[in-house]
């Protein structure tokens, strides 16, 4: 993690009850929202990688056409989505 000013002036103006053109916890909130995106963010590059592996696995591997595999992975998410929406709605 890299050394952000903004959050260091906020920390020590929190902890000498300094002024600030705005409340530092406000900026302390925005930086831990932050983090929280980036983690939220790497999920879903995880997430993406893995589609991809297997994807490339299935063409390479199995010599099932790109276009046919897109378009059952296509209904099978729309089949995963249908589920998870009925399950919400319980």
């Amino acid at each position: 993690m890299t050394y952000e000013p903004l959050i260091g002036m906020a920390r020590m103006a929190k902890r000498m009850r300094h002024e600030m053109q705005c409340d530092p916890q406000w900026v302390l909130d925005l930086a831990a929202e932050r983090e929280q995106i980036r983690a939220e963010v790497e999920a879903l590059r995880k997430d993406a990688e893995r589609y991809r592996w297997l994807r490339a696995a299935a063409v390479r591997d199995h010599g099932i056409a790109t276009e046919k595999f897109d378009a059952e992975f296509d209904a099978s998410l729309e089949a995963i989505d249908a589920a998870m929406a009925a399950k919400e709605g319980e």
